[in-house]
């Protein structure tokens, strides 16, 4: 009760300052239609209609809202209808300094939140934020509350309790992270610091809290060609076992402009794992069986390739891929995917290792995708997956296909 009356008082403060001030308002219709095949197909179709608007509160404030519906049918017969407010926040800007050199910026309520890479966290909190950006740094601070957000729209998934606890709202858990960046700080090298940490705020049971401590580099490598690098610490105390664990990556960009603006991208993605994980076959926490854990869990799932795509912990990933734009309002990429298990144990993906298999190579996936926006409030994008199981890890050899259309519509 005490959850519904505050979202209802945030909705009415949202009208009551949209009452007050000027405001500008739009809309947005995102549908997309996929299909799984994998001995049998899967259809998944989803429609969200989502309304938004900004208010702006004299010259530093502004007050944005978006609210959404989300209708979804799996096959052969699930329908699910979610009513969600997506952004509800308060922010502002200020300039400081006798110069105005600096900005001191904040933002409370319901916003996006992300770290420096988008693997560890990428989703919304409750909270408060402040920046504080110079010519030399841009540094924000992020604290926030997840249990207030619904479970069905929630990416926060850190053990298997937070996947079958069966409740209507996102694991209870407070979120703090710390973004540094300093731009060109040498050779035109942007240097980057994370640390993000997570508090379980379960009442009761086996808790799970863990942080990550972050360091990246990118910029440029010679004329038209890039690169980005990282690496996390992660720490933390899973059930009472401590927490040792590591994840990074490194990734090459080659611009070719007169080429039809093409792009050739190198990614190599490595997360620690374990291979005493035997009791839950899924390889979060709960299945270690050691006196320290080795398998790096991030706080929020992430989409890895358009078919297979399991979690991040005990996975390695390398792909290339290409893209092109044939026309200004056309572009197209090609991508091909190794998958692999850096120990023999468990991954994080509803298709179960062989335990009596000590291959590491999990298989290749190719990804084909088409994005075309011929206008700038219409877009739609076509992706087509096939991942190929090899080596003999999964039990489960059979082919994986996925096929996605979305079309977007904003007003």
């Amino acid at each position: 009760m005490k959850v519904k009356t505050l979202i209802l008082s945030l909705i009415l403060v949202t009208a009551l300052v949209a009452g007050a001030f000027a405001f500008d308002w739009g809309g947005t219709v995102d549908s997309s239609a996929s299909i799984t095949y994998m001995k049998s197909d899967q259809w998944l179709i989803e429609v969200k209609p989502a309304l938004w608007f900004t208010s702006p509160i004299g010259s530093s404030l502004e007050f944005t809202a978006q609210g959404s519906y989300t209708l979804s049918y799996t096959s052969p017969d699930t329908t699910e209808h979610i009513f969600d407010i997506d952004l509800l926040h308060l922010q502002g800007a200020f300039l400081l300094g006798p110069a105005q050199s600096s900005q001191l910026t904040f933002r409370t309520g319901r916003f996006k939140i992300s770290d420096m890479t988008g693997f560890v966290l990428d989703d919304n909190i409750d909270g408060i934020e402040l920046g504080w950006l110079t010519r030399v740094s841009n540094t924000i601070v992020s604290a926030g509350y997840t249990g207030l957000q619904l479970d069905p729209v929630s990416t926060i998934s850190i053990s298997q309790a937070d996947e079958t606890d069966g409740d209507r709202w996102a694991p209870p858990r407070l979120i703090g992270s710390l973004q540094a960046q300093f731009p060109e700080i040498f050779v035109r090298q942007d240097l980057l610091a994370s640390l993000m940490f997570q508090q379980d705020l379960r009442p009761e049971g086996s808790k799970i809290s863990t942080q990550y401590f972050g360091l990246g580099i990118g910029g440029p490598l010679a004329s038209s060609l890039y690169h980005s690098t990282f690496a996390y610490l992660g720490t933390g105390t899973a059930l009472a076992d401590p927490v040792l664990s590591f994840l990074s990556g490194v990734t090459l960009r080659y611009f070719i402009e007169e080429a039809l603006t093409s792009k050739i991208e190198l990614n190599l993605l490595f997360s620690s794992g374990d291979e005493d994980f035997l009791d839950v076959p899924e390889g979060y926490y709960e299945g270690n069986t050691l006196d320290r854990a080795n398998v790096f869990v991030p706080i929020s799932r992430q989409q890895l390739a358009v078919a297979f795509s399991p979690r991040l912990g005990n996975l390695a990933i390398l792909d290339a891929g290409y893209s092109l734009k044939p026309a200004e309002n056309l572009q197209t990429s090609l991508k091909g995917i190794l998958f692999l298990r850096p120990t023999t144990g468990p991954i994080m993906d509803q298709r179960l290792v062989d335990p009596a298999s000590d291959s590491k190579y999990l298989g290749t996936e190719i990804d084909g995708t088409v994005n075309f926006r011929p206008f700038s409030d219409l877009g739609a994008s076509l992706a087509l997956g096939v991942f190929l199981p090899m080596g003999g890890a999964l039990t489960e050899q059979d082919v994986l296909f996925k096929g996605q259309l979305e079309i977007s519509f904003s007003f």
